[in-house]
């Protein structure tokens, strides 16, 4: 073999290194700025998820509070523990404490009206209602 195709494969095979470093560098980041991203967006909390349950449909404003309205019917059992003696399970429309940014701490009285509603206003008895989004603030 002579000289230069000795040196056509070596800078062959550092390119292609090169390639590879890169190519695996450009995944790792894009893997890494997926994983970080929050589910659901902060953004989809503030005007959608924590106005109103998973099913229920936003249907107006009242001052500083939100109506929801659970137009599937979805039926409710009012868990029968003293702390939820006076949670208004079967109120639809429902009236919740308007939430204007996200995420909220769990001391706020936003957060703690609907931890509560969602955890009194269960589909069996015992499981907490659906409100995706809501759970880690509760």
């Amino acid at each position: 073999m002579d000289a230069n195709k000795i040196l056509i494969s070596v800078f062959g095979i550092i390119g292609v290194l090169f390639l590879i470093i890169i190519l695996y560098y450009l995944y790792r980041r894009a893997y890494n700025k997926h994983k970080t991203l929050d589910f659901p967006p902060n953004d989809y909390m503030k005007y959608v998820g924590a106005q109103c349950p998973d099913y229920w449909e936003l249907v107006g404003r009242e001052g500083n509070n939100v109506i929801c309205q659970n137009k599937f019917n979805i039926p409710l059992k009012s868990n029968n523990t003293e702390k939820c003696k006076f949670v208004p399970c079967d109120r639809n429309p429902m009236s919740f404490m308007a939430i204007n940014n996200w995420p909220l701490n769990k001391n706020n009285a936003r957060i703690r009206q609907r931890c509560l509603w969602r955890e009194c206003c269960t589909t069996n008895g015992s499981t907490p209602t659906s409100w995706i989004g809501l759970e880690d603030s509760c």
